[in-house]
């Protein structure tokens, strides 16, 4: 009978104090440059316990509240999304890590296409 996220709460640096299951009905959440993204399905409305909100409720009673959050965990990082957003938000979400850890691609890939990267010992391909 733990609060939400369980036995995960201590790594995301959160606890869901309250949600509210929306269906279809449209939120919007705000990241840190100010823009905003569609959201669905439900609102965790969360109680930090050490994690920095990197997104957050953009209207309605939820408005201010962190949405979307960071902790750091060990020697790494844990992500808490507490809301269904649009594929948009993830794509920069992903892409803003993936630029910060100097793991992104260096060249830029029309949307719909991927690259993969194989490698075995000094070897390395890709398709």
């Amino acid at each position: 009978m733990l609060p939400l996220p369980g036995l995960l709460a201590e790594a995301a640096g959160v606890v869901v104090s309250e949600y509210d299951a929306i269906g279809s009905s449209e939120h919007r959440i705000r990241n840190a440059e100010g823009k905003t993204f569609a959201a669905k399905q439900w609102c965790d409305l969360l109680e930090l316990r050490g994690a920095e909100p990197i997104a957050w409720y953009d209207n309605d009673f939820y408005e201010g509240v962190p949405a979307v959050t960071v902790n750091k965990f060990g020697e790494g990082e844990v992500y808490y999304v507490g809301t269904w957003p649009e594929p948009s938000y993830f794509y920069q979400l992903f892409e803003g890590i993936l630029k910060e850890k100097d793991l992104a691609p260096k060249i830029q890939l029309p949307e719909g296409v991927e690259l993969s990267i194989r490698t075995k010992g000094s070897k390395i391909s890709s398709s």
